[in-house]
């Protein structure tokens, strides 16, 4: 059985695919060695990160933290989020499927 956040994730790209967005999961989580933290954070790697990254037209870029009903962005997430919309793009809180399908509706799919 998946976790209920891996599960929205699924239903979420499946819902991005069926709509023609161009999308990606940056690879950021997982449990590291000491080494390893080290050696993603030299290459790049930052707390934070939202699940997806939606690519849309005119140099817009949509981040997407996905989140259970009762799940809560951490402080890195909310420094991403500020980060993000003073650079002038759009970042959401996704807590169930019906936000992913309203989000498409209104951006017109795709893209």
């Amino acid at each position: 059985m998946l976790l209920p956040e891996m599960e929205l994730s699924k239903q979420v790209c499946r819902v991005l695919d069926l709509n023609g967005f161009f999308y990606f999961h940056p690879a950021n989580e997982g449990r590291r060695t000491p080494w390893e933290r080290r050696a993603f954070k030299a290459n790049g790697g930052k707390p934070g990160i939202p699940d997806l990254v939606i690519i849309l037209q005119g140099g817009k870029i949509a981040f997407v933290e996905l989140k259970t009903a009762n799940g809560r962005q951490s402080n890195h997430q909310k420094f991403f989020q500020e980060v993000v919309e003073r650079r002038g793009h759009t970042y959401q809180i996704w807590r169930n499927i019906n936000d992913a399908l309203t989000w498409c509706l209104q951006n017109g799919g795709r893209r």
